[in-house]
Parts: structure tokens; sequence; C-alpha cells
């Protein structure tokens, strides 16, 4: 049993970002040496977030987890065993965010009564599961057979409400009864949901001589998630091996110690919606009333032929080891298809509906993982081991659903607008559902620079012409950010009970959108503190062989070549140092049975072919974890 209680608080410093973008010249106190609340940029006023250090707020969270695991083993004979497991796992979370009226949030805030803020989410949910299995297991001659079977149930029920108000004249009127009226839209609102699943499995397993193995599965899942005709799922799987090194002519050799040949195929599911997609909903007129009654509409249509998502997977690979055991690795190839895709899809608006859930729409992996370990120093209990591993993954859709087509199309027309509701999604390309594509496709609009003669943008039609015009229906995949490699390596060793393990990851191939340039450079707002490049790099004047587009060009900037960038990492993922003090004498001549003293870094270097910013609403972190472990 596990009984977990957490609470944290936010500092009242607030973003990062609202400190990097205070001009430097911006006075933190006045004249008389009292904190400034806020500057008058251009008649609209901008925090000092150092104000909010000063005054009491309120931004807690808090949970409590109850958690119960109960298993049990029964050895009814030597080769039969029945095994059952029960795990209850409830929450209960509060969150509580306060800030009062002299708050800088309220600088430009000219309606009393709506001067603070108190929001506060509660909730709790229940998780229960359990299985009961028989396995049963002999062996004749050279023939081992283990066969299980098992049934199983899960259930989860959550619950969560949220309210909103506003009003609190100070900062000691710090709870949500202070509040003067609910803010607007903000009456209580939540959600809440429950599913059941159950099912059942049998598996087989085959050895013949320890050369050649056969492994069978069959599953049976039903989920209240779906459809009331489309229930259950129905997923199975098969896979074989050979052991190839137990053949008679690959006997006496000191060499290969192990080279194993695998194959599987089969069909997994999955499911990843919410809980009454499948069932028609209501929803209860809260503000309105007939004759002293309430009314209720539907908000979602019944798709009771809605199954499971299924993915069909097959993969052959090796393993092999060598040399007494000092090289070992393993390579696999595989081909992933997802069928029955869930997706959204369109309605005519005559129906009063925009979309409902439907199985629609087929993508494909394929790719190759490779590892390989290698151990070069062994002697006693000092050893030093270095490993790498790489993988290679290619995606595509192959079919989209009508549903997709139009938030390509939604997309599109969002990006053409100048208005400012489409300012927030200008900086990076949109997604895109296009069939033969990559998932991970960069879309833009092929750029040719900037017009040295005028300072704007110059973009290739798909007819090969030119224009000054940036038009979404000439977009093209302009990289893929899925990248050719990624992988790790690193070393792993310890010498008179000094160990060490350092890992690196590295990604090779692909491309990025840098959006930092975007945001930093051509679409910064002169009013705050900017990127030098702002200044230095941009179109001044006629001549000018600028990479940014003129400085006085204030529109925004869509979705351009210009900015996509090869991405090739070099990370220092992590490392790891400790000492072992077994075989000293502070452990042998002591209570202690065993003492170890480690630290642990994360992410200490990163090399990028990119210049990307890191963050700066939440500034990026490395971390150095200490920790004694010790046996009594």
């Amino acid at each position: 049993m596990f009984v977990t209680n957490n609470k944290s608080s936010e500092s009242p410093y607030g973003s990062f970002g609202l400190y990097a973008r205070m001009n430097p010249y911006s006075r933190i106190y006045d004249d008389n040496g009292q904190l400034i609340q806020s500057y008058n940029y251009n008649g609209t006023f901008e925090p000092n977030p150092i104000w909010n250090t000063t005054i009491n707020t309120k931004d807690v969270s808090e949970y409590t987890d109850l958690s119960n695991y109960f298993y049990g083993e029964w050895k009814i004979k030597p080769q039969l065993k029945l095994v059952g497991r029960l795990g209850i796992t409830a929450k209960d979370y509060q969150t509580d965010i306060f800030y009062p009226a002299s708050h800088t949030n309220f600088i430009n805030e000219t309606n009393v009564y709506q001067k603070g803020s108190y929001n506060q989410t509660t909730g709790k949910s229940l998780y229960t599961s359990g299985d009961l299995g028989i396995n049963y297991s002999f062996m004749k001659g050279s023939h081992l057979f283990f066969m299980n079977g098992q049934v199983n149930f899960n259930n989860t029920k959550y619950d969560r409400v949220s309210l909103s108000a506003e009003g609190f004249p100070n900062d000691q009127m710090d709870h949500v009864i202070f509040a003067i009226q609910y803010a607007d839209g903000g009456k209580p609102s939540g959600s809440e949901g429950i599913s059941h699943s159950a099912g059942g499995l049998a598996s087989l397993n085959y050895s013949f001589d320890e050369r050649y193995l056969f492994d069978a599965n069959y599953r049976l899942t039903g989920s209240s998630e779906y459809g009331s005709n489309q229930r259950w799922g129905t997923f199975w799987s098969v896979g074989a091996g050979w052991n190839i090194h137990k053949e008679k002519f690959f006997e006496g050799s000191s060499f290969i110690n192990q080279l194993k040949l695998r194959f599987s195929t089969g069909y997994t599911g999955s499911q990843g919606f919410n809980t009454y997609e499948a069932l028609s909903t209501v929803r209860y007129y809260t503000s309105e009333a007939y004759y002293g009654r309430i009314g209720s509409y539907l908000v979602s249509m019944a798709n009771p032929n809605l199954r499971w998502q299924s993915k069909y997977d097959s993969s052959v690979g090796v393993d092999f080891s060598l040399a007494n055991k000092r090289v070992n690795g393993r390579f696999d190839y595989y081909v992933a298809n997802t069928e029955s895709m869930l997706t959204d899809v369109t309605l005519p608006a005559s129906t009063g509906f925009n979309y409902y859930r439907a199985n629609l729409g087929k993508t494909e992996n394929k790719g190759i993982e490779a590892n390989l370990n290698v151990r070069v120093y062994q002697k006693d209990n000092n050893y030093v081991n270095v490993y790498a591993s790489a993988a290679h993954n290619k995606n595509k859709l192959k079919e989209i659903s009508n549903s997709l087509q139009a938030f390509n199309n939604e997309q599109d027309e969002e990006k053409s607008q100048e208005s400012s509701a489409s300012k927030e999604s200008i900086t990076t390309p949109s997604v895109r559902y296009i069939e033969g594509e990559s998932i991970n496709t960069i879309w833009a609009v092929k750029s040719l620079g900037i017009d040295p003669q005028n300072g704007k943008e110059i973009y290739m039609k798909k007819d090969g012409s030119v224009t000054y015009e940036w038009d979404a229906d000439d977009q093209i995949a302009a990289g893929d950010a899925m990248p050719s490699v990624t992988g790790t390596f690193g070393i792993s060793s310890e010498i008179k009970n000094i160990g060490c393990n350092v890992a690196f990851y590295y990604r090779l191939g692909g491309q990025i959108y840098n959006s930092t340039l975007v945001d930093k450079v051509e679409n910064a707002n002169l009013a705050y503190n900017v990127d030098k490049r702002v200044y230095t790099d941009r179109w001044q004047k006629a001549g000018d062989m600028a990479l940014y587009k003129a400085i006085s060009n204030t529109s925004y900037t869509r979705p351009t070549t210009r900015f996509v960038e090869d991405y090739n990492t070099l990370t220092l993922s992590s490392v790891n140092l400790y000492y072992d003090f077994r075989n000293t004498s502070l452990v042998k001549k002591s209570f202690l049975q065993q003492l170890r003293f480690s630290v642990n870094m994360n992410d200490l270097f990163v090399i990028s072919s990119v210049k990307t910013e890191r963050g700066t609403d939440y500034p990026f972190a490395r971390n150095a974890t200490f920790s004694i472990q010790a046996t009594f």
C-alpha cells in the first residue's frame, strides 16, 4: 500500500518571459525608492513583474493518492499455478490560483468588480483493475510447453469541477468566499467520465530442443467506450524463433555464443478518445426555462459501429553474442500499419453537428533498430562496457477522412488572414494531413529570399512564377521533422568500487522550422526588449543583402522555407558517478550490509546545427541529484 501527499506552490515571481521582454532601461524603483507597478508604453500599461512578489498571491496544487496492490499465487502442482492480482488507486486533488486587485494582471482593467480573480479546480478519480490467470507447463523429452489463460477487468471513474470568480479588493481576502461575483462565463463547470473493460487472453509457448521456438497469443477485450455493435475487439499474434547456435554445425564454436533469428506478426488495439464519444449525449439548458421547466439538447451523435483502433505489426530480428559474450547485439526490422484509425468525420450543418467520431484513416510506419554492447575490459569485479544504438523510422499517411481534409483547409484560411486572431498560429507551419506524405512533414511556401530593392520576401508559386504575396495554396513539403537516424551511445564501468555511466543522445537528418528566428526577429514587437538581429540583420535600405525582411514591414511572417533548417544534435543526456563501499572496512566492521553514494546529472550540454531558444516562460533546467543507499 502506498499513500502519497504532494503540495506544490508556484513562485510569486511569475513567468521568466515577462522579465525577458522588459526593456533594459525600464526602472524597477521610482525616485522615492518604491517599486513601480507598471510602465506606460504608448498608452498601454505593461507590468513590472517584481511588483507581484510584494503582495499576497496563491498558486497552490495538492493531491493525495492512495494505491493498494494485492498479489496472490497458489502452486496447485509443480506444473500448475494460479495467479491473481487486484489493484485500487484513488486520487483527490485541488488547485487554487488567487490574484488580488493590485496584481499586475489587472493594471489595464477599469471595472473595479472585475479586479482580482480566483480559480479553483477540484477532482477525484478511482481506478480498479484485476486479473486471474492459470499457468500450466510440462516437458516431455525435447518438447517444452507453457500455457497461460487469464481473465481481467479495468474500471475508471473521474469527476472534476472548476469555477472562476472575480472581484477581490485586497490581497488579504484570499479565499473564494470573498468574491464579488462569478467571472464572465466562469460559473461552475466540470467533466466526469466512467468506463469499463473486461476480457481474456490465452497464450501458448513451445520449444523443441531449445532450438525451435513458437509463440501464439489471442486476446478478447470489450470496452464500454465503443459503439454498441462493436464492443469487443479481438487481437492475436504469433512468433517464431530459431536458436541457430544450438544446431550441431555450431557445436564447438568458441566465437559465436548466441545467434538467434526471430519473427513475429499480429494485431494490437488501442483506444484514445473521450468516454462517451460513441453515445448520443445530452446537455441541459442551465440559463433558460420554459414554464418553470428546463430542457435538454443533443451535444453529440452516436456511432454504434465505432470499433477498436488496431495496429498490425510485423517484425524480423536477430540476437547475437560473440567472443565469450563480450559482444552482444540486437537488430530489428519492422512494419506497422494502423487500421481503422480513430478520427473526426465532418457532417453537413443540417444535421446540427460539426462532426462525429468514426474509424477512418490508415498510417504506415517502417523502420529498423540496432543495439550493440561491447565489454572491452573485465577482471574480477572491474569492467568497462561501451554501447551504442541506432533507429530509423519513416511514416506515411495512406488514407485520411474528409474531416482531416477540412482541417487542412481551415488551417490554410487562418494562415492567409491578417487579423490579430490568427497571429498566435503564424510562427509555425500548420499540421497538414496529406495522403502519401509523412505525418511529420513541414509545410511552407517556397522562398527566394529578401528582395534587396524593397526588403520584401519573394515567394515562388507552384507554377514557377514569383510573387510578393503569400498564398496557402503554394505550400510545399519543405522538410520532414522526423530524423533520419536517432540513437544513444555511452560507457558504463566500475574500477575499484568507483562506477561511471555516461550516456549521449544523437539525432541526424530531418529538419526543423526555426520559430525562434520568426518570433524573436521578424515578428518581434519593437516596443519591448528584442533580439539585436532585429536592428542589425533586417533590411533597412535599397541594396541591402539581408537575411530578414524590412524592419518597417510589420506584417506577420507566414510559414516560409527561409526558416526550414537541417537539424542535427548531440546531447550529453546523463552522467552518473558512484562509489560502492562493499568490501570496505566501513561495511565489514559495522551493522551495514551495503552502502553506496552516487550523483546523477542530466543534459550537461547540447551541440546543435540549429540555434534555438530553449524557453523563457519556464527556463530549461539542469539537475544534479545526490543519493545515499544503505542496507542494514
